[in-house]
């Protein structure tokens, strides 16, 4: 059976969604998903949706969708508990190695392998059921006869993003805003007594740029779209 699962970064457009038929509805958590500052619940919001929607017995998701430094993912693993004791029992996830730790971790929690996973076939399907998906996200360009052949694969969800980015690659993995969010870097004077003096930079001197664009945390407002600019 088809269920209608609706995004939603503010606590108005969760009741919105509930009240327009929604059979479920995903958050992000503040911190810890793509939606950005404008796009992500408060802990505070976040408990009166989980209330307005066990109310309506509809059910309320979470997003944790970034791929967190290694030095989060502590603080990452201590935000689950409190979710479960509010009642939610599904994470979308973004990073399959956060997905089997949580698994193993946490074997009550519902996983979905966001569309950031990149599952487009049934071998990738076949491989997160096996990493302890429940469910996965597949891009809306996936078409009805691919959609059919991973549905033969068992014991994990298919879901489809119809209001999507179509990207020309992988959805999630675009490496272009690094491109034009580009800072100073500095970089101390090479110590290497074969570089030739006239590659030595001066005290002060900036060694090139870092990208700074993020493919996992731009969330909304931080895609300029310039694989589609003339």
């Amino acid at each position: 059976m088809a269920t209608l699962l609706a995004p939603a970064g503010s606590p108005e457009a969760v009741h919105a969604a509930l009240d327009a038929g929604a059979d479920a509805v995903y958050v992000g958590l503040k911190g810890w998903s793509r939606g950005g500052a404008r796009g992500e619940l408060i802990w505070e919001e976040l408990v009166a949706s989980q209330r307005r929607a066990a109310s309506a017995g509809r059910e309320l998701q979470v997003a944790l969708n970034i791929i967190p430094k290694p030095q989060e993912r502590a603080r990452l693993f201590e935000r689950i508990p409190p979710l479960l004791d509010l009642g939610i029992r599904t994470l979308i996830v973004n990073d399959i190695g956060i997905l089997a730790m949580l698994r193993g971790r946490f074997p009550a929690l519902h996983l979905t392998a966001s569309i950031g996973c990149g599952a487009q076939t049934v071998a990738d399907v076949g491989f997160f059921r096996d990493l302890g998906a429940h469910a996965v996200v597949l891009p809306g360009t996936v078409g009805p006869d691919e959609i059919c052949a991973m549905r033969a694969v068992q014991q994990i969800e298919l879901e489809v993003m119809i209001h999507m980015v179509e990207e020309f690659i992988l959805l999630g993995k675009c490496w272009m805003p690094s491109y034009i969010h580009l800072k100073p870097s500095p970089l101390p004077p090479s110590s290497h007594p074969a570089e030739p003096q006239e590659f030595a930079l001066p005290e002060g001197a900036e060694r090139g740029l870092r990208q700074t664009g993020s493919m996992k945390r731009g969330g909304v407002g931080a895609c300029f779209k310039i694989c589609q600019q003339p």
